[in-house]
């Protein structure tokens, strides 16, 4: 999950963050690989032990028995390359029993890497239903005023949205449950691409920060102040970044939104 989140959002900072973890990660893993190979290498020489003593045994044995009878000694000198096929069949039936959990997970973790997302932009526009999000924009002024709401604007597509991202500001999406607003977003993503920044409700992205010791507030705060000063775009996209938060921790956050909408446009769906 935090692949997904990391590398198919587009957000360039997280996927950086994400990379470098994962290449250490990555390093210790194949450390640990080789310890595997090692203990498999051990493991073969075990089994082939297992399946070859016996054998050995009963073929000294019969040699032992037959030295003196020409015929039955050569009878079992022609049957042994057969015995030594049915021995390097039980090997490999046995090496794949033992190795069936590794490679069980290598196929299945190919077989999700290949499977292609079913979502087009297309497809996603159908699922988002315009009619029923409203908006409303807070722009920055260099007036006395800092902040002065506009009336609410037209919006029938992305496109309208995208185009609205060509100011600074703070835009507000509301509507209903179900009705696409945070597809809205990822549309917006995938159009302004690098230009933009995706912060979705519940995710696994990479922060320096360490958020999961924190509460939901806090968590959030630290975040957005880490965008606000390590990450340079020109679109903030925040997924009802308000749910679960208290009233106290809702006013915080909006401040500190309102202080990144002076610098850039900031499109938000709000839970309430």
């Amino acid at each position: 999950m935090a692949a997904w989140d990391n590398v198919l959002l587009g957000n360039g900072y997280n996927f950086k963050l994400w990379d470098e973890k994962t290449s250490q990660r990555l390093k210790r893993c194949l450390q640990r690989n080789i310890d595997l190979e090692r203990f498999d290498q051990v493991l073969a020489i075990f089994v082939a032990l297992i399946t070859s003593i016996p054998s050995l045994g009963v073929v000294i044995y019969s040699a032992i028995q037959h030295a003196q009878d020409p015929v039955k000694l050569s009878a079992f000198v022609v049957i042994l390359p057969l015995l030594f096929q049915i021995l390097s069949y039980t090997y490999q039936t046995l090496s794949l029993a033992f190795r069936w959990g590794m490679h069980r997970s290598k196929l299945t973790a190919i077989y999700r890497s290949i499977q292609a997302s079913k979502d087009s932009p297309s497809s996603l526009e159908k699922k988002v239903n315009w009619s029923k999000i409203s908006a409303k924009h807070h722009s920055t002024v260099a007036e006395h005023n800092p902040m002065s709401i506009t009336s609410p604007p037209s919006i029938e597509s992305h496109s309208n949205l995208i185009r609205l991202t060509q100011r600074k500001g703070r835009l507000t999406l509301r509507g209903e449950n179900g009705c696409g607003k945070s597809t809205a977003l990822i549309l917006i993503k995938d159009a302004l691409a690098s230009k933009a920044f995706l912060l979705p409700t519940h995710n696994q992205l990479s922060f320096t920060s360490e958020t999961n010791k924190h509460s939901t507030g806090e968590s959030l705060r630290k975040r957005l102040q880490e965008i606000a000063d390590k990450v340079d775009v020109e679109v903030l996209l925040l997924d009802e970044w308000d749910a679960n938060l208290d009233k106290g921790n809702q006013e915080i956050l909006s401040g500190l939104i309102d202080l990144l909408a002076e610098k850039k446009c900031v499109i938000e769906v709000r839970h309430r």
